[in-house]
């Protein structure tokens, strides 16, 4: 919802930002790793599961382009800034995966993925302080409610 420009929408043009476009596909993924991957965490432990939906990235990328009939090239970056960062992203990514099944394995489920949840919430706060990249009052709107619901869950979920 943060990403959806209304001017756009209002206009018919749902899909005229790729971001929207993808999102959808994540979405779309995410539902089925959580609808059916995630049956075989009891027999298997949540490590393979995890990592069997993130071979599907692949499949991700045929679906976008077959579906939105794209025509990018999709290449693979040689800069090293880019290389470390995407090399430094992965591995956080990775390690706060790591932590977030640990703590859920260990029980505390109703702590960690509300806050696991707002993850995207903090990747946009943290980026507009360090990147000074400006807020639209859409996603500061976006924010607030995602801080409001995770503290909410927090509460009532004991």
């Amino acid at each position: 919802m943060c990403t959806i420009d209304f001017g756009d929408f209002k206009k018919g043009k749902l899909f005229a930002d790729s971001g929207v476009k993808l999102a959808l596909i994540a979405a779309a993924m995410f539902s089925i790793y959580f609808t059916f991957l995630r049956v075989f965490a009891d027999v298997y432990g949540w490590f393979w599961p995890n990592y069997i939906s993130f071979m599907t990235f692949p499949l991700a990328l045929i679906v976008y382009k077959k579906i939105f009939s794209s025509k990018e090239i999709i290449s693979i970056p040689t800069n090293k800034k880019v290389l470390g960062a995407t090399f430094l992203s992965a591995l956080l990514l990775r390690s706060g995966d790591i932590a977030l099944n640990s703590g859920i394995s260990k029980g505390f489920a109703s702590i960690i993925t509300p806050i696991a949840g707002a993850s995207p919430t903090l990747f946009l706060a943290l980026s507009s302080i360090i990147f000074s990249d400006p807020v639209s009052n859409q996603q500061k709107f976006g924010i607030g409610v995602t801080l409001i619901g995770i503290l909410l869950l927090s509460f009532f979920s004991f």
